[in-house]
């Protein structure tokens, strides 16, 4: 038994979005984008 491997590159393997540059994990759009300090509200006592 014998298989033959065929390692060219499908023609649909390559998504359109890679095509035009576009990035699969966007930038982060700040320094500091981690989670933050709970939102709060104001209270009525």
């Amino acid at each position: 038994n014998s298989f033959i491997a065929d390692f060219t590159i499908h023609p649909n393997a390559e998504p359109a979005s890679r095509k035009i540059k576009l990035v699969r994990y966007q930038q982060n759009p700040e320094k500091y984008w981690g989670p933050k300090a709970r939102a709060t509200g104001k209270r009525k006592a």
